[in-house]
């Protein structure tokens, strides 16, 4: 693949093509920005607009027809930044009226709507050819400053939303601090919930007008002592004045209600939600402003996308020492990988009727080499976060596949075992060939792995969750919704997926004890699924009453400390695996 600079030097020979060669100004004018300048040979010849480059070329078609030849083509490119590029050019044209002329050429491309555009063209030829005047300096000048200020722009302003970009927003808040040294301000950096689902599910061109539509209305909610900017993808940064805490939550409640136009939110079909991340700049402060965006990253990744409940976070110095402590646990994780600390756990899941073991559900504990057990939420989530645990998750499936293997070589009668694996598995074109490749490397037959969905997948990832549930129902792995009842789904997902198990999720049998109406979804979800053909396994048990009341329910299945801890995955088999009968 061509880095940048060598696209821009591609795109360059092709557009001399198009102009000296063939005169294809139609392919040429695809190529051009609509904040063109262009400077040609002739006098007359500067353009400061789209508009007047179609006249140029219009004239042009017209008078050249002849096919020229070029010879001695030297290209070099500069980046400038991430967006704008310039590539200069050297050649000799010859034709029956210009022989063997030496033509200088200055390309300056940038971003526009996410392609590659010519923001300005200078084209020159010596001063004087057969005593006739080429180039008009001064107008060279003039427009060489117009092409001088929009390069500059370019630098500073984000090709989607037109507002500033990370390096324009950071330049703004160093002057406006500068200038208001005895305001308040609070940097804030916000991003959309859910936005790649929105953009799998609507497309990545509405997607970028949804991102246009936020930046018109935080442009338009800061006053002139304020600014805002795109930083990334679809994560914002705002700097706000204020007086209080209070009146600075007013306004972001405010700005999350104005945020979208109506006719987008009817365009969506739904709401669409801020995550907020607040720094409260000290007066005076010395601090870099990236070291300010940091902070408000910090508050902002406290936030968990699942509830929006609270979705304001103001930063705190403890959230920097937990910044380190994962930045600790990152570090310390590819140390702990290679000396095979992550250990397979098994929690048992047994029969409400019978109290016999009946199958089990992996998990993972991390010890350390000093005996120190790290729990998954403390890493899980930032393996997650970090792009680690798509090899996580098939590291511990071949775990789990060569335990079951030894346990069947042993002769031990093996159960049904569960397995979670992250949502973010979905986007790898090679998920399934690599799962099942480990599965039958091992040759475990499918109906002993059961594939954990979580509920809340479903809602972020709904018709790619529902293929790839029937693709592994099809190759004959059990299928069980995991988390059911925790608040993301309504209960038609059960209409719409062929699973095996429901997991009913803690928090609706911990309620059901003192919530008549839980009490009542809990026994309806039980009667409906088994209706539906399916088992349901109901997590966290951990009294004698609970599992009396589930008895009661006709539950099948149940799970939770009142007969195991996850335990070791030798444990599991030493207390809970029986010989297979011969």
């Amino acid at each position: 693949m061509l880095d940048v600079e060598e696209q821009w030097i591609a795109m360059t020979r092709k557009i001399v093509g198009f102009y000296f060669v063939s005169h294809e100004y139609e392919l040429l004018t695809s190529f051009i920005s609509k904040q063109i300048s262009w400077i040609g040979t002739l006098e007359d010849e500067i353009c400061h607009n789209k508009d007047d480059i179609l006249y140029f070329f219009n004239k042009e078609y017209g008078l050249y027809k002849d096919q020229y030849k070029l010879s001695n083509e030297q290209y070099h490119a500069v980046k400038i930044n991430n967006q704008t590029g310039i590539v200069w050019a050297t050649l000799n044209i010859n034709a029956p009226d210009l022989p063997n002329v030496l033509v200088r050429l200055s390309v300056v491309w940038g971003k526009e709507d996410g392609e590659w555009k010519i923001f300005h063209v200078h084209n020159s030829i010596p001063d004087h050819i057969q005593g006739e005047y080429y180039f008009n300096i001064e107008n060279a000048k003039a427009a060489y400053q117009v092409m001088d200020e929009r390069v500059k722009l370019a630098a500073t302003t984000d090709s989607v939303t037109h507002i500033k970009n990370r390096n324009g927003f950071c330049n703004a808040v160093s002057k406006l601090m500068h200038e208001h040294r005895k305001q308040n301000y609070a940097l804030i950096k916000f991003k959309v919930q859910n936005f790649r689902y929105i953009n799998q599910r609507y497309g990545y061109s509405n997607g970028d007008r949804l991102l246009e539509n936020i930046a018109k209305n935080v442009k338009r909610s800061c006053n002139q002592e304020e600014t805002c900017g795109r930083i990334e993808k679809d994560t914002f940064a705002i700097l706000y004045q204020f007086e209080d805490r209070e009146s600075l939550n007013q306004r972001l409640y405010q700005l999350n209600d104005d945020l979208i136009d109506r006719r987008m939110k009817r365009k969506l079909f739904s709401e669409v939600y801020l995550l907020i991340g607040v720094y409260l700049i000290p007066q005076n402060s010395k601090e870099s402003i990236p070291a300010m965006l940091d902070k408000a990253l910090i508050a902002l990744n406290q936030i968990n996308e699942t509830q929006r409940e609270k979705n304001i976070f103001y930063y705190q110095e403890e959230m920097m020492k937990q910044q380190y402590h994962n930045n600790f646990i990152l570090e310390q994780a590819m140390i702990a990988f290679e000396k095979d600390e992550f250990k397979l756990f098994i929690q048992p899941q047994f029969d409400i009727e019978s109290g016999k073991t009946v199958a089990g559900e992996a998990l993972t504990r991390w010890i350390t080499e000093s005996g120190e057990m790290i729990m998954p939420n403390e890493f899980i989530p930032l393996f997650e976060q970090h792009g680690f645990i798509c090899e996580f998750d098939f590291h511990m499936l071949e775990k789990l596949c060569q335990t079951l293997r030894h346990w069947m070589d042993a002769g031990m009668d093996i159960q049904p075992i569960s397995i979670n694996q992250s949502r973010l598995h979905i986007n790898e074109s090679d998920y399934l060939e690599r799962f099942c490749h480990i599965v039958d490397t091992y040759s475990i037959p499918h109906c002993y792995i059961t594939f954990e969905l979580t509920e809340s997948a479903f809602v972020e990832e709904n018709e790619r969750m529902l293929t790839l549930a029937s693709q592994l129902h099809q190759m004959g792995f059990q299928l069980a919704i995991d988390d059911f009842g925790t608040g993301y789904a309504s209960l038609s997902l059960l209409s719409v997926v062929s699973a095996d198990i429901l997991k009913i999720d803690k928090s609706l049998l911990d309620g059901s004890e003192v919530n008549q109406r839980s009490y009542v979804i809990l026994e309806k979800v039980i009667e409906m699924a088994h209706d539906m053909g399916m088992i349901v396994v109901t997590e966290g048990i951990e009294t004698r009453k609970q599992l009396d009341f589930l008895r009661e329910l006709n539950c099948d299945i149940g799970q939770g400390y009142l007969i195991s801890r996850p335990i070791a995955a030798d444990e599991f088999k030493k207390y809970w695996l029986s010989p297979a009968l011969s």
